[in-house]
C-alpha cells in the first residue's frame, strides 16, 4: 500500500518532487546562468523535444522552472525558479517503524503509537 501512494501523498503535499521534474530542473540550473531553450535541454536529458517541453511545463507549473521570454510565438528561455525542496519522507518504511517501535511487523507501538504491518 505504502508504495501505491507515498509518492503521491508527498508530491500533493509539497513535499517532495518527482524524479522528472527534479532531472528537469537540475538540468537546467547545471547551464548556470544562461536561460536554456526546450531543444537544450531536451538534448542535455537525452529526450525528445516534445517530451522535454511536458517536464518543462510541469517544472514551470510548480514554480521551479521560470519562462523568461514573454510574447507568445518566441522560443522559450528557461532559466531556474524556485529551489528544489530536500526530498522528505512523508511515510517511513514500515522496518524503519519497527526500529524504531523495538519490535517487528505486526506490533503494536504505544511508545510511537504506530499500528505496524496488518
Amino acid at each position: 500500500m505504502r508504495e501505491l501512494v507515498a509518492d503521491l501523498m508527498s508530491e500533493g503535499v509539497g513535499a517532495s518532487v518527482s524524479k522528472t521534474v527534479r532531472e528537469t530542473v537540475m538540468a537546467v540550473r547545471q547551464q548556470g546562468d544562461n536561460g536554456l531553450s526546450i531543444t537544450a535541454i531536451g538534448k542535455r536529458l537525452g529526450l525528445h523535444k516534445t517530451t522535454a517541453k511536458a517536464r518543462v511545463d510541469a517544472a514551470i507549473e510548480a514554480g521551479y522552472l521560470v519562462n523568461l521570454e514573454a510574447k507568445p510565438g518566441l522560443p522559450v528561455i528557461i532559466k531556474t525558479g524556485d529551489p528544489l525542496p530536500d526530498e522528505v519522507e512523508l511515510l517511513p518504511l514500515p522496518e524503519r517503524l519497527a526500529a524504531m517501535c523495538g519490535g517487528g511487523v505486526g506490533v503494536l507501538c504505544l511508545k510511537k503509537r504506530y499500528r505496524l504491518g496488518v
